[in-house]
């Protein structure tokens, strides 16, 4: 005697057409925010760099009086011509531009390679501890 079978096996096009759909709609959601995410924890290699520098540079004016002059270029390179000091942060996402005086500094940080479309750009600090972007997102949110 031979069964015969009733159901039918395996997926039809129409329900793997629709997990596909719900699959999609989950990466949709799911990439920007992951996304976001990166570009957050890309941010945070350049401000630690930024406070380390700006550290440096505090420690310099407490014992000589004045920013510029210090050793804190044993990371970075001196441009000879304005006397800025150009540091790459630890990770390699933002290159810092410090440009130091006797009674203030600035501190830029640029973002480089994957980053470098960062909606905040530039990162920037000052002696006062004021902090800025150049991109189009808000202080509050990119630092």
């Amino acid at each position: 005697m031979m069964r015969r079978y009733s159901g039918l096996q395996g997926f039809t096009l129409i329900e793997l057409m629709i997990v596909f759909a719900i699959i999609g709609i989950i990466a949709a959601i799911a990439y920007p925010s992951y996304q976001q995410y990166i570009d957050r924890t890309r941010r945070t290699d350049g401000k630690a760099k930024i406070m380390n520098v700006a550290q440096l540079l505090e420690r310099c004016y407490t014992r000589s009086g004045r920013y510029n002059g210090c050793d804190i270029d044993k990371d970075g390179t001196v441009d000879s011509a304005d006397g800025s000091i150009t540091f790459t942060s630890d990770s390699g996402f933002y290159t810092l531009t410090v440009t130091p005086t006797a009674t203030a500094f600035s501190i830029s940080a640029a973002p480089q390679g994957a980053h470098a479309s960062d909606a905040c750009g530039n990162l920037t600090l000052n002696d006062q501890g004021t902090r800025g972007v150049t991109g189009s997102k808000p202080v509050a949110e990119c630092w």
